[in-house]
């Protein structure tokens, strides 16, 4: 009886533990594709992608930049996948304050860098209320928003403490987005105001260092929505196999093979080999890749892969 009870006491510290150890935004190489939708209306998708560092005021702030690819209303739902996203901006860096469960945020075209901009405050409980600074446009609004739910959210392979919010005093039904550390909103890195009409923020696809951490079912997997590798249509590609894969990797085609490029899926390239129609994976850490095959007259394409060793 004692063991047993011994046995309890361990397993309900270590999931108290467990469930106190914050998780931070990650520091770098990092990418969030969120689509926005509505009804009879485009859709658009946007690519957040957090990549390097900058030192302001002697505080280091990891940089993050913004890509947007619009698909046209397809007469019905799902929206269509998009094909190409447009030029790659930078928008602003933020910080994390790990001590005290916190995100900074200070936008690009903030000239004066005096103050500090709190984005998330994921040092709340059940009832908090608080003011939720948002962007749209180039244009800053503020939100009042009370928690309703703060639990274990599962996304992945891990457990992360989410915080289910929604506008304070509002009798329209807006609906309640999630808040969820070390990933950050479901409606946008950087929130966007509540709409309380047909439209509608998702988040569909958050990558860690090439390691997918969340991928929303509604449509595809994750590799879906980051399309970061140019490709064209190679009509002569005939297969590639085995995939998922652990060593050799086959290509058929009916043109000769120039060149095979495998890239993560932040777009780094990782390896390649010419003239050959075999590649060897076994070197790389398991996850999801891109493969780019082009032929000797230059065409090329680009498949997803998976390495699984």
């Amino acid at each position: 009886m004692k063991k047993a009870l011994s046995i309890i006491t361990l397993v309900i510290l270590t999931l108290s533990s467990y469930g106190q150890q914050y998780q931070p935004l990650p520091s770098d190489s990092a990418i969030w594709v969120y689509l926005n939708s509505g009804y009879q209306s485009d859709c658009y998708f946007s690519k957040y992608e957090m990549q390097g560092d900058t030192i302001i005021n002697g505080t280091v702030w990891q940089k993050t930049y913004l890509q947007v690819a619009k698909t046209l209303y397809p007469g019905q739902f799902p929206c269509s996948l998009p094909t190409q996203y447009g030029t790659r901006e930078y928008v602003g860096c933020l910080r994390n304050d790990t001590l005290n469960r916190q995100v900074y945020y200070i936008a690009a075209n903030d000239t004066s860098l005096i103050k500090d901009t709190l984005l998330y405050n994921f040092n709340l409980h059940l009832g908090d209320t608080f003011i939720q600074k948002t962007y749209i446009y180039n244009t800053v609004g503020y939100d009042t928003l009370i928690v309703t739910q703060v639990k274990m959210e599962s996304i992945g392979a891990n457990y992360y403490k989410s915080f289910w919010v929604k506008l304070k005093n509002n009798n329209i039904p807006c609906g309640e987005i999630l808040l969820i550390e070390g990933v950050g909103s479901s409606n946008g890195l950087l929130p966007i105001p509540f709409f309380c009409g047909e439209t509608s923020i998702q988040l569909m696809c958050f990558v860690k260092k090439d390691f997918v951490n969340y991928s929303n079912s509604w449509k595809n997997d994750c590799a879906s929505y980051l399309v970061s590798i140019k490709s064209e249509n190679l009509k002569n590609l005939k297969n590639i196999y085995p995939n998922p894969a652990s060593n050799l990797v086959n290509v058929q085609s009916e043109l000769t093979i120039a060149k095979i490029t495998l890239f993560t899926i932040l777009g780094e390239s990782v390896l390649s080999v010419q003239n050959a129609s075999t590649i060897d994976v076994s070197s790389l850490q398991s996850g999801c890749y891109f493969m780019q095959v082009t032929t000797q007259n230059n065409s090329s394409t680009t498949s997803k892969l998976i390495v699984n060793h």
